[in-house]
């Protein structure tokens, strides 16, 4: 809940959230997968706890493929 107050307190919070999720989804992608489960549990906190600007950033086409290609 920490994380998601910091996104909402801050204007490029929801951009850089997105930024560290993926960066950490591709880097642990194959290798490390009780850190993908993590990524993912902070991922659908932060969409049931963020506002709108997190959620266009996170239904963005480009980082939806990256979830499905990560699949």
């Amino acid at each position: 809940m920490e994380i998601c107050d910091i996104i909402n307190g801050t204007e490029d919070g929801p951009k850089d959230a997105i930024k560290a999720i993926r960066k950490r989804l591709t880097q642990n992608a194959g290798k490390n997968y009780t850190v993908v489960m993590y990524t993912l549990t902070v991922l659908e906190t932060c969409v049931k706890n963020c506002g709108k600007r997190f959620h266009i950033l996170a239904c963005n086409k480009e980082f939806v493929q990256e979830l499905v290609k990560l699949i």
